[in-house]
């Protein structure tokens, strides 16, 4: 009964706590909000900076290189709830379903982009926010992550040649 008791007494979390826990609590769930109450989803703000540029907002369309995910640490979710499509790109296996599910507006292509095509062999770590195809990158990263699979995937050229 005490503790039921101190639970009613107690406010909720969201208004007892200082907006610094507030925002890493939002982090954590995926977005963290600005003071117009907007939430914004990419891993350091790229996000919050394209969305409050003066220019470019005239296209609606983006392309997500390395989209690892479509909300969590995603530079392009802001726009895509505001109606904008575009083309996300994520060579991880399996990654890209989730795009399908969650943004089917947009292009959604499961390969990596290079200068030249041919095939790939992205590195898939634990933790997939550091997956890489760069061999340089997967041995730094190997220092402090297992890798989890190690499968090729298709290479596209940006180029129109």
């Amino acid at each position: 009964m005490l503790g039921f008791a101190l639970k009613q007494a107690a406010p909720p979390l969201h208004e007892a706590a200082p907006t610094r826990v507030k925002q890493r609590l939002l982090r954590f769930a995926g977005c963290v909000r600005d003071p117009d109450g907007n939430c914004f989803y990419s891993q350091t703000g790229q996000d919050v900076i394209l969305a409050h540029l003066p220019f470019g907002h005239d296209f609606d369309l983006y392309v997500d290189v390395g989209a690892f995910r479509p909300i969590k640490y995603s530079n392009t979710y802001y726009f895509y709830q505001r109606g904008w499509t575009g083309i996300d790109i994520e060579p991880t296996s399996g990654q890209i379903d989730l795009f399908k599910n969650l943004c089917p507006r947009d292009l959604n292509l499961a390969c990596a982009v290079d200068r030249i095509r041919g095939l790939v062999r992205p590195t898939t770590f634990n933790d997939a926010a550091v997956n890489n195809a760069d061999v340089e990158m997967v041995e730094s990263a190997y220092q402090f992550w297992a890798i989890s699979a190690n499968r090729r995937n298709r290479r596209r050229s940006l180029s129109t040649g």
